[in-house]
């Protein structure tokens, strides 16, 4: 993936399942969707992760996807900003 990505305009649209992706967005979702497969087994296996400062990653998709949900589901977004504000494995705010 890195030898993939690294070379791709980030702003560059890649087809996918649903609408087409942006470059970042997309290696974004491949960062959160192997955290979250990865839970899954933990879930499975009864093992507990350590929760790290790398959850960031799959916070800051969950946030950035807000809008696209909205769109292909053929809906507007409220126009009403949104603050989304968590605590960090460390403590750290994270808004």
């Amino acid at each position: 993936m890195l030898d993939t990505f690294s070379g791709l305009d980030p702003t560059l649209r890649l087809p996918w399942f649903g609408p087409a992706m942006s470059a970042a967005s997309s290696l974004t979702a491949r960062i959160m969707e192997t955290w979250a497969h990865t839970q899954d087994i933990a879930d499975a296996l009864g093992v507990t992760r350590k929760a790290t400062p790398r959850l960031r990653h799959v916070a800051h998709i969950g946030v950035g996807a807000r809008a696209f949900s909205y769109a292909v589901h053929g809906k507007t977004p409220p126009a009403a900003p949104v603050r989304v504000e968590l605590t960090g494995p460390d403590g750290a705010p994270w808004t």
